[in-house]
């Protein structure tokens, strides 16, 4: 066939099946990760606020703005439950942005927090 026991497209579209697989993979995972981090749990909180991050830096410059803003709510949340590095690299995230990106940061945790259900259970 095409060089091997398996042909690698499977598709019409011409995407190779293991792009598909891991790329499926990956939105459910941070879909997983924005559930957690919705429902308060602290590392979950880092880890998105890390891929935010990753996203600012990487992504495009439309897209920039939001995800630094989005970061810098998410690593701030994650540092005032005092989940290591998070504090460190919310002022990372912070040294790329302007005081008006701070204070929409700022603005967006405060209302995760104002928002956020109590859990019975940690109390």
């Amino acid at each position: 066939m095409f060089g091997g026991k398996w042909p690698m497209v499977t598709s019409m579209d011409q995407t190779p099946w293991y792009r598909r697989f891991f790329c499926r993979a990956r939105t459910l995972d941070l879909r997983a990760t924005r559930d957690k981090a919705n429902q308060g749990d602290a590392a979950a909180q880092f880890n998105l606020g890390m891929r935010y991050h990753r996203a600012g830096v990487w992504g495009l410059q439309q897209d920039a703005t939001e995800s630094k803003i989005e970061a810098y709510k998410w690593l701030q949340l994650a540092a005032a439950q005092g989940y290591k590095g998070s504090a460190e690299a919310c002022d990372r995230v912070t040294l790329g942005m302007t005081h008006e990106e701070v204070a929409d940061g700022d603005q967006g945790a405060s209302a995760f927090i104002a928002t956020k259900p109590t859990n019975p259970e940690v109390q």
